[in-house]
């Protein structure tokens, strides 16, 4: 584990505390040293908290901080944000379970899947980790039964465009979830939106991930119950799987709450000896599902080691260019991103954009396969997308000019948008 002081000294006091926070969390610190930490140092506040928000990870941060040292006018402002958090989640948790429950009703057995589901099975808290979509695992047969469904629900499609131009079977190959939106007034006079996912893959195909690794395993689920009534979620160590894949292929490994979730989860999983993360050394029987085999791994847990503490056990056979890349992903999550990629800036949204990929990239273990990566990504950002024929209507004889709007208004992305 790297030592605090040294994180202290590299990259900043606010740094320091957030990772020290995440430390006393994760039960590798303690609390004492934690106010030993603040009280050696001129903290900036307000960067913990823009830092603390920008990975994702206030919840955790912000309780630990509640039992610290911290001054009390800021635990004031913490409390608030936590009780919005807390409000919001349970809402999310609360149309979860109204959803499940009406597609059950159409026969269609639904899964809470990421958000607050991996927070209650977890963290065992729903409020522990930032939300905002209600993702479900789904069958993707049960697909065309849905949009019914959710209009009397008063959902929208929010691609539906899209899904009635490819179709029901060209949709299933070419995307990953079918999704649905709602605003509704609060009792407040405030609106609420809800998003919804339905899953049927872990990851987008344009991702390149096998498909025995990129489907969900239903084959055990378990009773669990999320806020007030009952549900089945998936089995931990699959849940953890199919999130460590997200993790990997989609988010890239930008941002801390990406290591507190895993290190989260595998704490959990590893105080139950029947859900060992560590493969056995002979080939084990579920070796087609295994993350491991397709993608460095062990950059995962190299930077959870450094970052936490957590972690070493399950780095298996570790090469000098996976220490290399972790020292990478440990300093670009400890350097932050405020303030640094302008997107809304031609150049500098380019830049993001090599940067991700990149980043992605170098988790495939496969040199082939990381270069098909890499090209198939760049030409699908830039390949007209239904977005843009709704914003920019055209008659069909003027299709391809949507060619030249599509990069366009890709480059012209807000920072909100990229």
């Amino acid at each position: 584990m790297l030592p605090i002081e040294t994180i202290n000294a590299h990259y900043d006091a606010s740094v320091a505390i957030i990772i020290q926070a995440c430390r006393v969390h994760l039960q590798t610190a303690t609390l004492k040293e934690l106010d030993e930490l603040i009280e050696k140092n001129d903290i900036n506040w307000q960067q913990v908290a823009l830092f603390s928000k920008m990975h994702r990870i206030r919840p955790v941060v912000f309780r630990v901080l509640l039992n610290s040292v911290a001054p009390a006018s800021l635990k004031e402002k913490l409390k608030r944000e936590l009780q919005v958090n807390t409000l919001l989640n349970f809402s999310i948790a609360s149309e979860t379970e109204r959803i499940i429950e009406r597609l059950a009703k159409d026969h269609i057995h639904a899964i809470p899947y990421k958000g607050v589901a991996y927070s209650k099975q977890f963290y065992e808290d729903i409020s522990m980790r930032e939300s905002s979509d209600i993702d479900l695992v789904i069958d993707a047969a049960d697909l065309p039964k849905t949009f019914s469904i959710f209009e009397q629900e008063g959902y929208t499609p929010f691609n539906l465009a899209n899904y009635q131009s490819l179709g029901y079977e060209r949709y299933c190959q070419v995307e990953k979830d079918l999704c649905f939106d709602k605003t509704i007034s609060t009792g407040t006079g405030t609106k609420q939106s809800f998003h919804v996912e339905l899953h049927y893959k872990i990851t987008h195909p344009r991702f390149g991930a096998p498909a025995t690794l990129n489907q969900f395993d239903l084959s055990t689920t378990v009773a669990c119950e999320l806020n007030q009534g009952a549900a089945r979620f998936l089995h931990a160590k699959e849940h953890y799987r199919a999130i460590m894949l997200h993790h990997l292929l989609h988010d890239g490994l930008e941002y801390l709450k990406i290591f507190v979730d895993l290190a989260t989860g595998y704490k959990k999983l590893s105080a139950n000896t029947g859900l060992n993360l560590v493969p056995p050394t002979e080939e084990p029987v579920d070796s087609h599902r295994s993350l491991e085999k397709v993608y460095h791994t062990n950059i995962v847990f190299l930077v959870m080691d450094q970052l936490f503490g957590l972690g070493q056990t399950a780095v298996i056979n570790k090469t000098q260019s996976e220490e290399k890349a972790a020292y990478y992903f440990l300093n670009f999550n400890l350097q932050g991103t405020v303030g640094r990629y302008q997107r809304h800036r031609v150049f500098s949204l380019l830049n993001h954009y090599r940067r991700t990929i990149a980043n992605r990239a170098t988790l495939i273990r496969d040199k082939k396969q990381r270069r098909v990566f890499q090209w198939r990504f760049w030409i699908e950002l830039f390949l007209p997308q239904q977005a843009d024929q709704e914003a920019v209507p055209l008659p069909r004889f003027l299709a391809p000019l949507y060619f030249i709007i599509r990069p366009i208004r890709v480059l012209l992305r807000k920072k909100t948008d990229a």
